[in-house]
């Protein structure tokens, strides 16, 4: 959790009025609030790309933007 911009991040989208979670399969609660599942989820916003992350679930949300560029499928980077 430190040093990542994904609380920022979802500070931000919070504040311009989107419906945000977040889900991290290393960290299953942060500030009282309980990561979400992947497979819930209309768009996905990749900071970091965890190894336990389940990339089959993920190829099926509609929109993902992957920030690592790891994910050749995925749009962003």
């Amino acid at each position: 959790i430190r040093e990542t911009p994904a609380v920022e991040i979802l500070r931000l989208l919070q504040e311009f009025g989107a419906i945000s979670t977040w889900h991290d399969p290393l960290v299953p609660t942060f500030n009282r609030q309980i990561s979400s599942k992947i497979e819930s989820q209309d768009i996905a916003i990749i900071l970091n790309l965890h190894k336990e992350v389940d990339v089959i679930k993920l190829k099926k949300i509609k929109y993902v933007f992957d920030c690592t560029g790891k994910l050749k499928w995925a749009r962003g980077f």
